[in-house]
């Protein structure tokens, strides 16, 4: 794993700003597949970033890396749902790690979603902010895809986003029985 750049960005602009930290595997300018759980990588990561973890004074260091893994958590969700990235999905491309080698390639499944995604998209941010956190999701009420279809908008762009939302790990762990 690469080591995060050693000079962070200052409080004052994105705390977060991943295409600082990780430049060779976020580039705003050529945004490559990234390896399939990336997320992990980035979530070990949390221990090097110290300078986040002081940026909140007064604050337990647990409570303080939870709130930085649910930015991180929204950072990579909002990085892997642009147009730019989901263009760069194609069958058979080169997929990196943190330090921008090499790492598997794109399946054909996988690019076949994102032209799914692609010709269909919706943002359920937007769509339902207080439903949709990727930080910190909570579970969704049965049939909120009909809500959103009756919302406007279309059923298959509905169903390709619920299923890339509620594939999220972090989405996966709230689903207990007896949770609203």
């Amino acid at each position: 794993m690469t080591e995060p750049n050693p000079d962070p960005p200052a409080a004052s602009t994105s705390a977060l700003d991943l295409s600082v930290r990780y430049p060779a595997c976020f580039d705003l300018s050529n945004p490559r597949p990234l390896k399939r759980d990336i997320q992990r990588d980035l979530w070990r990561a949390l221990n090097e970033w110290d300078d986040l973890l002081r940026l909140s004074p007064g604050t337990e260091r647990q409570t303080a890396r939870d709130r930085l893994r649910q930015a991180l958590d929204r950072a990579l969700f909002a990085w892997l749902n642009q147009p730019a990235y989901l263009q760069n999905l194609l069958k058979d491309a080169a997929r990196i790690d943190l330090a921008g080698q090499p790492s598997g390639t794109v399946s054909a499944a996988e690019a076949k979603v994102a032209r799914r995604l692609l010709a269909h998209p919706l943002d359920l941010i937007a769509a339902s902010p207080a439903a949709f956190d990727p930080g910190q999701p909570r579970p969704l009420k049965i049939g909120i895809h009909r809500d959103l279809i009756a919302a406007g908008h279309p059923s298959l762009a509905v169903r390709l986003a619920l299923q890339r939302y509620t594939a999220l790990g972090q989405y996966r762990r709230t689903l207990v029985a007896g949770t609203p």
